[in-house]
């Protein structure tokens, strides 16, 4: 399951440009060192993985699927 994982995410942060890059170090370094050592018990590791897949796996999809929606200017919210 946690292969499935990491390659989903390597797969994820195909293509170019910083976030991509920077997303795709943030997976590499996690598989390499969790081969070594266990992060079962490590808050840290953990962490910065999950915010750092996340932040640059929302700013990855969003500049493939999507551009930022927009509220027209006669919207009136009540």
């Amino acid at each position: 399951m946690l292969y499935a994982t990491w390659l989903l995410h390597l797969l994820m942060f195909r293509g170019d440009g910083l976030v991509a890059w920077i997303g795709l170090l943030v997976v590499v370094q996690n598989v390499c060192t969790s081969l070594f050592n266990s992060h079962l018990f490590d808050f840290h590791e953990g962490w910065m993985y999950v915010l750092g897949v996340g932040t640059a796996g929302g700013m990855t999809l969003k500049t493939k699927f999507g551009k930022e929606k927009t509220i027209p200017e006669n919207f009136v919210t009540r």
